[in-house]
């Protein structure tokens, strides 16, 4: 299964990069959209990759740098099916259902696609609001690969959660950690409990800060995942 990057706030030369976090999966699906349809488009082309070809999106949660490109892409493509946590706002889903083949909300672990799941949503409470999270798996046979958005309830407890679930043990994990601006020390913390827990690999990007990477990068060494618009990885 390989997990192609086309949007995070790191980038490879000429591509473009912004806030947000976007990853093709596969071969026809999509797992957030980012800030902009106009920057994925952009990647898209410059990796040979066409959104007429997707039929499925999966949202890690409801916030503008990871749904931003998704009415673009709905508009292009009508035959696509989108899956989203459950509590995403009425408006969010009236509008997207009116663009979409189909809108699934996902109140618990769900298929998507042949050993692609889409977790059960995760609640905690950012700047006051409540919020809903959900992140992808990938059931690979080497252990599963999990696919953050921004992991606002914390990435140990969805690690937990995943492992709880799957009884089975963690590959991969990439993707947003929420840790941009947290304490050097807490980031250790969270990168050791990580590989403490079993998790071989590990890529942040995008919330997780520049300081992040830097840690992991050297809690993980050559298991760490340089995660930036152009690289493809492969999960067999």
């Amino acid at each position: 299964m390989t997990v192609r990057i086309i949007f995070d706030n790191y980038a490879s030369s000429g591509f473009v990069s912004g806030w947000g976090i976007s990853y093709w999966v596969g071969e026809d699906m999509l797992f957030d959209t980012g800030e902009n349809f106009a920057y994925l488009r952009k990647n898209a082309e410059i990796m040979g990759l066409d959104f007429a070809r997707l039929s499925k999106i999966a949202l890690s949660h409801e916030h503008w740098d990871h749904t931003g490109g998704l009415e673009g892409i709905l508009k292009l493509n009508r035959q696509i099916t989108v899956f989203v946590p459950a509590g995403f706002s009425e408006a969010f889903k009236e509008k997207t259902a009116s663009l979409a083949k189909k809108l699934v909300l996902v109140n618990s672990f769900v298929e998507i696609s042949e050993s692609i799941f889409l977790s059960a949503p995760l609640g905690t409470n950012y700047k006051d609001l409540q919020l809903e999270e959900s992140y992808l798996v990938i059931n690979s046979k080497k252990g599963l690969v999990l696919l953050c958005g921004c992991s606002h309830p914390g990435i140990v407890n969805m690690v937990k959660q995943a492992k709880d679930y799957f009884r089975k043990d963690i590959y991969a994990v990439l993707g947003g950690f929420h840790l941009l601006n947290t304490e050097k020390r807490i980031i250790e913390v969270t990168a050791e409990e990580l590989k403490k827990s079993g998790v071989k690999f590990a890529g942040p990007s995008h919330c997780s800060g520049q300081e992040a990477r830097d840690i992991f990068r050297r809690i993980y060494a050559d298991n760490f995942l340089e995660v930036e618009i152009g690289k493809i990885f492969s999960f067999d």
